[in-house]
């Protein structure tokens, strides 16, 4: 089963995103193509397409390093 808080396309507003929603290409209402107009982006609903916990665009968030990986440089 899969949770959409565990997806990388899972952006919330109003940090990540406008609009809290998904952003995988396949789910997005509208889509621009130049960077300049990301604002303009509409997500999908997540939670209608995750109703059933099997979205077949899950895609698991990297795992976060401990403090001490992090202070050695050790994710680059």
């Amino acid at each position: 089963m899969s949770d959409c808080n565990d997806c990388v396309h899972l952006r919330t507003a109003p940090w990540q995103a406008p609009l809290t929603g998904c952003y995988a290409p396949e789910h997005m209402k509208i889509t621009q193509k130049l960077a300049c107009l990301d604002q303009q982006q509409q997500p999908g609903n997540y939670r209608e397409i995750n109703r059933r916990g099997d979205c077949p665009q899950f895609e698991a968030k990297p795992s976060k390093l401990g403090l001490v990986d992090w202070l050695m440089g050790k994710g680059a």
